[in-house]
């Protein structure tokens, strides 16, 4: 589980540790990431991730992040929440 991963201000409720792992990417935390999306054939996401998701990936592809860009903007999505969509 990858906890607002992006940055701290991310998604701050609920999350009282969001952030750390950004300033910690390296190319070797960066390979083991692609390896564990590796063969990734859908997304289990929670609401606030889903649209934290839909705002940033799909301006990503053709970046420094096009890899995993292209890998998420292609497979199927499926939303978890407990309240209505």
């Amino acid at each position: 589980v990858g906890q607002a991963p992006g940055g701290p201000d991310e998604d701050p409720i609920g999350f009282p540790f969001g952030g750390w792992q950004a300033p910690l990417m390296d190319d070797v935390s960066g390979a083991q990431v692609g390896s564990a999306y590796e063969g990734t054939d859908a997304l289990l996401l929670g609401r606030r991730t889903y649209d934290i998701f839909a705002a940033f990936w799909p301006h990503q592809e053709g970046g420094q992040d096009n890899e995993i860009a292209m890998l998420f903007n292609s497979v199927p999505k499926y939303v978890a929440s407990r309240g209505r969509p």
